[in-house]
C-alpha cells in the first residue's frame, strides 16, 4: 500500500511488523491495505518472515512464491539486526516515529530482545504494541508454541470436523491464522481510536488459542449451559432439520432451510408438495424430530438429478443454496469476476501474481498495492526518511552488519 495514499483510512499511519507466521503477516496486511505505512523488519541472514529466499517449496510455482508475494504485498522492508546493541538502539530511535509495533514471538522474547511494550512506552508513549502467540501471556502454556493446525486441535475445532463417528480431520484453510489476523487487526485499530480520544497507546495481545475458542461463538455457550459436548456435523448442519451438503447425480449441493417460510418452496422444487402439508414436517419443531427420516427422503430424490438442475430451480424458488466448488471454479464464478476478487500485484520476481483482494469495501478508497519489495530494499529509505541517517552512515551500518541494503545493494 503507497504510504501516499491521502483518501486511505490509515494514511499517517506508520508501523513494524516483526511476524514470522500467517497469522501476524495477515494482520500487517490488514493494517497495509486500509493505508497505513507497513515496515517489514527482517533479520540479515533470513528471508522474508524467517522463509528461506526461495520461498516454501509448497508455496512456489514456476519460480513465483505465492505465499511471500501475498504477504509482503503493499509492505516496505528493511534489514535491522536488532540483536546487535547497535542495531536496537537504531530500532528504538524509530520508535520515536512509529505508531504501531507487532510482533508474533514467544512472550518473554520482546522483553529479552528490548522491544517490549513497557520499554516502547517510555520512548514513545503514543506507541501501539501487538503481540501475538500461541497461549497469550500467562497460564501454564505460556511459552509454548503453537501454529494453526495445533491451535484449532487444542481448542476443540477439530473434534467438531469431519464425520461425527470418525476421526477429527484438517480444515482446507487455516481459519485460525485467519481469524487471529482479524481480530489482532480490529484490535489495533480500537486502540488507535483510543489513542485519539486519550493521546496514549497500550498494548494488544491475542492468542491463537484464545482465537481458536472464541470461534465456537454460541456452541460453547449451549454447551456450557447444557453440559453436552458438541460432535462433528458430518455432512448435516446440527441446529438445523435440513441444512448441510447432500448428494446429486453429478456431485453435490448445499442447502439450507432457515425456518418454516423456506420448506415448503424446497417441497415443490424436489417434486414432493405434499411435504409440506405432512404433520411430521409442518414445522422446524417437529422436522427436528424426524431429522433423520427428512434427510432420508431428500437424498433419496436429490441424487436423481444433476447438480445444475437442482441448483436452478432452487435459487429460482429462494431457497438458500451453493453448488460444492471447487478453488478454480470459486474463483472463476460469475460473482467473483463482477466484485473484483482477484487482482494482480507485482511480484518480487517482477512478474504479475494474482491474489485474492482484502474483501472490505469502503465507498472512499480502494488498496493500491506497491511492488511486492526485495527483503531489505527500503533500508535506506527508512533510515534516511525517519532518521535523517547520510548514505555514508548507511554504508557504515552495512559493513559492521547491523543493517543490509538488500540484493540491489542500495536499499532503495
Amino acid at each position: 500500500m503507497s504510504g501516499g495514499n491521502h483518501a486511505a483510512p490509515l494514511s499517517g499511519i506508520r508501523g513494524v511488523d516483526f511476524s514470522r507466521t500467517l497469522a501476524g503477516s495477515l494482520s500487517a496486511n490488514i493494517l497495509s491495505d486500509l493505508g497505513a505505512d507497513i515496515i517489514m523488519v527482517e533479520v540479515p541472514s533470513r528471508g522474508p518472515r524467517g522463509i528461506a529466499k526461495s520461498g516454501l517449496a509448497a508455496t512456489t510455482s514456476g519460480g513465483v512464491d505465492a505465499r511471500g508475494n501475498y504477504e509482503c504485498r503493499g509492505k516496505k522492508s528493511i534489514i535491522l539486526n536488532i540483536n546487535e546493541p547497535e542495531g536496537l538502539e537504531i530500532f528504538r530511535q524509530m520508535v520515536e516515529h512509529l505508531d504501531i509495533v507487532q510482533n508474533n514471538w514467544r512472550p518473554g522474547t520482546a522483553e529479552r530482545i528490548g522491544v517490549d511494550y513497557e520499554t516502547l512506552n517510555k520512548i514513545n508513549p503514543r506507541i501501539i504494541s501487538c503481540s501475538i502467540s500461541g497461549y497469550g501471556n500467562k497460564g501454564p502454556y505460556r511459552e509454548r508454541g503453537s501454529f494453526d493446525s495445533v491451535a484449532a486441535a487444542h481448542s476443540g475445532m477439530l473434534s467438531m470436523t469431519g464425520e461425527p463417528n470418525g476421526p477429527p480431520m484438517l480444515a482446507g484453510q487455516a481459519f485460525v491464522d485467519y481469524s487471529t489476523a482479524v481480530w489482532a487487526s480490529q484490535g489495533i485499530l480500537a486502540a488507535l481510536f483510543h489513542r485519539e480520544h486519550t493521546g496514549v497507546g497500550q498494548n494488544v495481545e491475542v492468542s491463537l488459542f484464545e482465537v481458536g475458542l472464541s470461534t465456537h461463538t454460541f456452541f460453547a455457550t449451549q454447551h456450557l449451559l447444557s453440559g453436552k459436548v458438541p460432535r462433528a456435523p458430518g455432512w448435516s448442519v446440527g441446529m438445523l432439520s435440513l441444512a448441510g451438503i447432500f448428494p446429486t447425480k453429478d456431485g453435490h449441493i448445499t442447502l439450507g432451510v432457515l425456518g418454516d417460510r423456506s420448506f415448503p418452496p424446497l417441497c415443490r422444487v424436489l417434486g414432493r408438495p405434499e411435504w409440506g402439508d405432512d404433520p411430521r414436517f409442518a414445522t422446524e419443531t417437529e422436522r427436528m424430530r424426524n431429522k433423520r427420516l427428512l434427510l432420508e427422503l431428500v437424498h433419496e430424490v436429490m441424487v436423481q438429478q444433476p447438480t445444475e438442475y437442482w441448483y436452478e430451480r432452487l435459487v429460482e424458488a429462494r431457497v438458500p443454496v451453493a453448488p460444492v466448488k471447487t478453488l478454480d471454479a470459486a474463483l472463476a464464478d460469475p460473482q467473483a469476476q463482477a466484485l473484483g476478487c482477484v487482482v494482480n500485484v507485482e511480484g518480487v520476481e517482477g512478474k504479475p501474481v494474482p491474489i485474492v483482494r482484502n474483501p472490505v469495501n469502503l465507498s472512499s478508497h480502494q488498496p493500491i498495492y506497491d511492488p511486492v519489495p526485495q527483503t531489505g530494499q527500503h533500508t535506506a529509505e527508512v533510515l534516511q526518511e525517519l532518521l535523517g541517517y547520510s548514505q555514508q552512515k548507511i554504508e557504515q551500518l552495512q559493513r559492521q552488519g547491523i543493517v543490509s541494503l538488500g540484493e540491489s545493494g542500495n536499499g532503495q
